[in-house]
């Protein structure tokens, strides 16, 4: 029998503490983890503490060759939010396509729930509506009931509807 993989430590945090992205970055520094670092100057882009021009920028310069998966997708969700503020809707779709590449057996719930953001805002931008409520629908029952994580799906899907 496969033994699961032992999550990051922001990752782990995440699922665990009900608290949002930046505050865990907070919690959990991950001193010379480049892809965390990254994924923090993405985060301070999209909340608007640097310019959405930069985020973008430091995103693209950032290997992920020997990224954590979770870390990655979720760095990935993050770049593709402010590309698709920019209307770049042929980087967000790639961006997706790597971050479903990364996701395995032993993806968390959680994580895997960002990679349906990232196909539901392709499909949104594509046009297609229908399929993006589905995709968003998907999301919450992916989720455990009660957590911080179904209720803010709860939360997108009301926004979208």
């Amino acid at each position: 029998m496969k033994t699961a993989r032992k999550l990051h430590p922001l990752i782990e945090t995440f699922r665990r503490s009900g608290k949002q992205l930046f505050e865990v970055l907070e919690l959990v520094p991950c001193p010379g983890d480049e892809v965390v670092e990254a994924l923090r100057m993405t985060l301070k882009a999209v909340r608007g503490q640097i310019p959405k021009e930069q985020g973008l920028k430091l995103a693209q310069a950032t290997s992920l060759k020997d990224a954590d998966p979770d870390v990655a997708i979720v760095f990935l969700h993050l770049w593709s939010t402010l590309a698709i503020e920019e209307l770049r809707v042929l980087e967000t779709y790639a961006l997706f396509k790597r971050a479903r590449d990364l996701q395995d057996a032993q993806t968390p719930p959680e994580i895997m729930s960002f990679i349906v953001v990232m196909e539901a805002r392709v499909a949104t931008v594509s046009g297609n509506q229908v399929k993006a409520e589905e995709l968003y629908r998907k999301r919450i029952t992916l989720l455990p009931p009660g957590s911080f994580f179904h209720a803010a799906a709860v939360l997108d899907l009301a926004k979208f509807l």
